[in-house]
């Protein structure tokens, strides 16, 4: 790696890797060590008198002259080429595949069960407290995002979050939060009973409008206003720049006309504090995944005929933005859930030209072999003692990972 250059302080794909090894000479050079290390072995083989042996290590030393040829760089003179063993299946473009193992995956079982937050003997020593709504409900809206009739999904998510008092737990009464109501917002436009359902969200959105603080900022959780009641539990973190932005998407989809003076008001502020601070307070999610919000939030609010004094926080706040989607990039493992949040913040967005296709390379990867993605975490969620620790679920992962290869493939057509 040194040799060709490539930083060792930094994560290295494996093509790079192999490329250098290549270009440098250095897999001759394994190849040469190996074949020394054989002949030694073989000849301690013949002098004891295991013959087993001494076939393995000749078998072995054409295997590692034949992947010496593989990548040589050149044939020897006079030498026809001959037939090697086929060591290494050819490289096949597998981006088409991976999205339609994915789907499959997440289409495989639509309770989206896995994916359940399911708590025991954790909240007030309760037997057993589920949320399905909130993580059910973010896998849903990327499947509808990318074409899927989830009409059934849809209502039962927003009958859950209504029988909850559209807090997070089903059974175990907390504070209602921007969140949950920004999801119910996204998945407005695919609801099969809009009527129904615009009715069940003027509760909550009353909620919102007596949350908001007079500058405009949305806490996470609602107090204000709450028609009688009685949470439970207090939950901790009623700042996070992640959740603003998901309600400000919600409220964006939902209704922009009768919402504009309340979403230009909070937004304005929003971007003014991006700018000042940076993605900061983030107390709800990793930073991959608030810059995605972020960006998404620019664009969409671009779209619109919003104020010259909004649209300038929006661009005063992409420099500092694009700043810190570098630094993520750079500093944050290249885990397959980091990359998809990392490509879906910059592609089709203001930070399109930090996109890296090694992110794309990485998600690639890291499927695995049902179709799905190891789960990462995600949010805060309980755990006993009163603690908290981080939810994380294979099905969600999957979600967002498949929502960032559908998007790679919109964009570049491949």
């Amino acid at each position: 790696m040194a040799a060709a250059g490539i930083p060792l302080e930094r994560p290295v794909v494996a093509e790079k890797v192999l490329g250098a090894m290549l270009l440098t000479g250095a897999i001759r050079q394994l190849c040469q060590e190996c074949q020394e290390r054989l002949a030694a072995g073989r000849a301690t083989a013949e002098e004891i008198g295991l013959p087993t042996w001494v076939a393995y290590f000749d078998l072995f030393g054409e295997v590692i002259q034949e992947l010496s040829g593989l990548f040589s760089l050149k044939k020897a003179a006079g030498q026809p080429g001959q037939p090697v063993r086929n060591a290494f299946a050819p490289y096949t473009n597998t981006l088409a595949k991976a999205v339609q193992a994915a789907e499959d995956y997440l289409l495989s079982d639509l309770t989206f069960r896995e994916g359940w937050d399911t708590q025991r003997h954790t909240l007030l020593d309760r037997p057993k407290v589920v949320a399905r709504a909130f993580p059910v409900g973010l896998v849903v809206e990327t499947l509808c995002a990318n074409g899927h009739d989830m009409s059934t999904p849809v209502v039962d998510v927003f009958r859950w979050l209504a029988e909850s008092n559209f807090g997070y737990w089903e059974g175990f009464s907390i504070q209602p939060d921007a969140d949950c109501l920004g999801l119910l917002l996204r998945l407005f436009p695919y609801s099969p009973q809009k009527e129904s359902h615009h009715d069940l969200l003027q509760r909550p959105l009353r909620w919102l409008a007596a949350n908001i603080l007079p500058s405009g900022e949305i806490p996470v959780f609602f107090q204000q206003g709450l028609d009688g009641i009685t949470p439970e539990t207090i939950v901790w973190g009623n700042n996070c720049v992640a959740v603003e932005v998901n309600a400000l998407l919600g409220l964006i989809a939902y209704d922009w006309e009768q919402y504009q003076l309340i979403i230009e008001k909070s937004a304005l502020n929003l971007f003014s504090r991006l700018v000042r601070d940076g993605l900061s307070p983030l107390s709800h999610y990793p930073p991959p995944y608030g810059l995605w919000g972020v960006f998404n939030l620019m664009a969409q609010l671009s779209a619109q005929p919003i104020s010259p004094a909004l649209q300038h926080q929006i661009e005063q706040a992409g420099h500092r933005l694009r700043q810190q989607m570098a630094q993520v990039a750079q500093a944050w493992p290249v885990t397959a859930q980091n990359a998809a949040f990392c490509a879906l913040a910059c592609l089709g967005s203001a930070a399109e030209p930090l996109f890296d296709r090694q992110w794309i390379t990485r998600l690639l990867k890291s499927q695995r072999y049902d179709g799905g993605w190891d789960d990462e975490a995600l949010y805060p969620t309980a755990a006993r003692g009163g603690q908290a620790q981080w939810y994380s679920s294979r099905t969600v992962t999957t979600a967002f990972c498949y929502h960032a290869l559908q998007t790679y493939q919109r964009h570049t057509g491949v």
